[in-house]
């Protein structure tokens, strides 16, 4: 069973607790935190927090990675302001979402790939996001290019189906530099041995508290899944800060329990749907907002009787409870409830969650659309890709929280103190995610030494 602690905040000892996130194997817990940037935001962080000496206001018990340290197994205290050193998570316009993505696919060609579904799927386009620019419908894919494994799951994570519900696309922005960063110095920088590289990731290590553990967990995700993110699947609704897309909900868009004429009339229902059609899901987060609530199947008219389950009720509860565990709280918010979405949210028809979950198999509420928009659409085959476990996360009652709400660096890896946010847990909440898709067993130690050296493992 795989388990997932909160820090205890009454041990300033161990005030930072990583538990490591591996199916079947028991819990190991760790006095750590990591925190990861991307180029881009690195360069944007005041010069105080380029500097080897941050305020000290707020202690941080990090184990060291300098070889010294290593060798002497020494604890050091690092000291960060909150204040100076912890750059605030913040929200995207669609033109600075778009050149943050470009920035990823540039800065990282080893680990990043971004496309549009009107690129790779011959999608049309609806409205324009800046000027004349059209909405494009964007695409992240992250894996280990160098090294690809057929074997690896795919994981996809939807910033929005609404464009008026703001919690999820900053979300999916900072969980990829999380995995892109951490790509880079636990993949390419240190293994190469390149000084220059390696002391650039070991700054950040040092200043701001990552550290090996977290490294090699978050390297892991980017290296042994396939993760699908598109961060404003509706895009012009982003754009307009609106629900819709040109008057028409893209989450009642889906051929589940839908009428042939209202499903696939939206670009960002066509562009899930391409993407799943492409792709074999197996989990998947979509981020809502408008309540607090982890919700999974079912969702839909044609499962409210009362006592209606889905043949894997037992499993996406179990997941969804975790991610409320390991999601944790911040102040004034409690941890997310769960349940069915019949229960905790409503039923809809043609949502995306279900349809993503049993277009495959429960064929009997499945339709063929034939949408009068864009000159109709040509729906192909969804393949094996209608059977993903598909979480429904409702972020927050109000839809756009407070920027100042939305976390900050600091706190990305543990809940607790005044730097933790909306952004902050849900970056948790799909990390955890990503872990679900593949056990695996981690080694530790051998013969006694901690392979988690890097000076020892080389």
């Amino acid at each position: 069973v795989t388990r997932h602690a909160q820090p205890n905040l009454k041990n300033t000892t161990h005030a930072r607790t990583h538990t490591h996130i591996h199916a079947h194997t028991q819990t190991h817990k760790h006095t750590t935190i990591l925190i990861s940037f991307s180029p881009a935001l690195v360069r944007e962080m005041p010069d105080v927090c380029r500097r080897s000496s941050c305020s000290t206001t707020k202690p941080l018990n990090q184990p060291s990675l300098r070889p010294l340290f290593s060798i002497l197994a020494l604890v050091v205290f690092v000291y960060i302001s909150p204040t100076t050193c912890a750059l605030p998570f913040k929200y995207f316009s669609y033109p600075e979402l778009a050149s943050h993505l470009k920035s990823s696919h540039n800065s990282h060609p080893r680990f990043a790939r971004l496309t549009t579904s009107q690129e790779k799927y011959h999608l049309p386009t609806v409205g324009t996001c800046g000027g004349s620019n059209p909405c494009l419908n964007y695409l992240l894919t992250l894996d280990d290019y160098t090294n690809l494994n057929p074997y690896s799951p795919d994981v996809f994570v939807s910033g929005e189906l609404h464009g008026d519900e703001t919690v999820g696309p900053p979300t999916t922005l900072y969980l990829s530099d999380i995995l892109l960063t951490a790509g880079e110095c636990a993949l390419t920088y240190f293994p190469s041995r390149d000084e220059s590289s390696s002391a650039w990731c070991e700054t950040w290590f040092d200043q701001w508290g990552y550290d090996e553990p977290w490294l090699l967990f978050s390297s892991r995700m980017l290296a042994t899944r396939r993760i699908l993110l598109s961060p404003a699947s509706n895009a012009l609704g982003f754009h307009q800060t609106k629900r819709t897309e040109a008057g028409i909900d893209p989450n009642r868009d889906f051929p589940y329990d839908q009428k042939p004429s209202n499903c696939l009339k939206t670009v960002c229902a066509r562009h899930l749907y391409s993407i799943f059609s492409d792709s074999l899901v197996q989990l998947s987060l979509t981020f809502h907002g408008g309540m607090t609530a982890i919700g999974y199947e079912w969702g839909a008219p044609s499962h409210n009787q009362q006592g209606t389950v889905s043949p894997d009720h037992s499993a996406q509860a179990a997941i969804a409870t975790s991610q409320s565990l390991y999601a944790g709280t911040f102040s004034g918010e409690k941890t997310y409830p769960t349940g069915p979405m019949n229960s905790v949210v409503y039923a809809v028809k043609g949502g995306f969650e279900d349809w993503a979950y049993a277009s495959t198999w429960d064929t009997s509420h499945t339709v063929t659309c034939a949408p009068p928009t864009y000159g109709g659409y040509s729906q192909p085959a969804v393949g094996e890709g209608g059977r993903a476990f598909n979480i429904l996360v409702e972020a927050n009652k109000i839809k756009k929280p407070r920027e100042q709400d939305l976390g900050s660096w600091e706190d990305v890896f543990w809940g607790g103190s005044g730097g933790n946010g909306h952004v902050t847990r849900n970056v948790r909440l799909s990390l955890v995610t990503l872990d679900y898709a593949k056990p695996y067993v981690e080694l530790l130690t051998v013969n006694g030494g901690n392979v988690l050296d890097w000076d020892s493992v080389a």
